[in-house]
């Protein structure tokens, strides 16, 4: 039996990193930002400094996790794909959420309301309901 050629896996990672670059690029500005402002603001506090970029941080990781859930929804198995689209969706909403409290993650907890719960279930039957119509 064959070992599969190295050179085909290199090529995969170097197109996979290439499509990548922008994410890169825009993450490292954003923590750049969220370090000179959180300088300026908080100029004797360095712990609350970094506190603001490792939350900004996750913050961005974590919506790159939940975007490709939500694609992930759309290319998977049907009976999956609810919970999936719901999961990744509901993250969004709390990483917005987190967003517009300037990322003071220790002040308050965001949460999710009913009403908003029942949105995002109404929201998720009908993209499946239109995508098996397709």
């Amino acid at each position: 039996m064959d070992a599969p050629p190295l050179v085909d896996h290199a090529r995969a990672r170097a197109a996979g990193a290439h499509e990548r670059l922008p994410g890169f690029i825009y993450g490292t500005l954003v923590v750049l930002t969220m370090i000179v402002v959180g300088a300026k603001a908080y100029p004797d506090e360095p712990g609350v400094v970094a506190a603001l970029v490792v939350v900004t941080a996750a913050v961005l990781w974590l919506a790159h996790v939940y975007a490709h859930g939500v694609a992930l929804s759309v290319s998977e198995e049907k009976r999956l794909s609810l919970d999936i689209d719901l999961f990744s969706r509901g993250g969004m909403r709390v990483l917005e959420k987190i967003r517009r409290q300037g990322y003071d993650v220790l002040a308050a907890r965001p949460a999710i309301s009913k009403a908003e719960r029942v949105g995002l279930l109404l929201g998720s039957l009908a993209r499946m309901a239109f995508s098996r119509a397709a």
